[in-house]
């Protein structure tokens, strides 16, 4: 038997365009990408210009409360208008939206009872649903 030798052996390389591995990875990339491009980061049942509301209702609140105010009346008048809307036509609103009114009746109430434990616990199943931080 004769010896081969390394220049006499020919490697056939494959283009790494060709390799069905470069594919799936390729594949599986893009799904990401694309998984969190197309996010809008508002959660399932909960309407766009609804959910931009309660955040700012939110944070207003939150910072009224850390400073040991009771909120400015412009939140007032957006939580209170909300919940007479949601409560007006329930038909209109999701589940989590009316859940989510209920909390800032019960978040405001207890703030003007001086009820820590009411707030905090409506300041916690508001960030649940919106998911956000309770200190957002």
């Amino acid at each position: 038997m004769s010896e081969l030798k390394a220049e006499e052996v020919a490697v056939n390389k494959i283009p790494i365009w060709k390799n069905k591995i470069f594919w799936i990875v390729s594949i599986l990339l893009f799904l990401f990408f694309a998984s969190k491009i197309g996010s809008s980061g508002v959660p399932e049942d909960i309407g766009k210009n609804y959910y931009d509301n309660a955040l700012w209702a939110f944070h207003e609140l939150n910072v009224a409360i850390k400073k040991g105010e009771l909120p400015s009346d412009e939140v007032f008048e957006s939580i209170s208008s909300n919940v007479r809307a949601v409560e007006s036509d329930l038909s209109k609103y999701s589940d989590k939206e009316i859940f989510i009114s209920k909390q800032f009746m019960n978040m405001l109430m207890g703030a003007g009872e001086g009820n820590v434990s009411r707030v905090n616990e409506a300041r916690a199943n508001l960030a649940a649903v919106l998911e956000v931080d309770e200190n957002y």
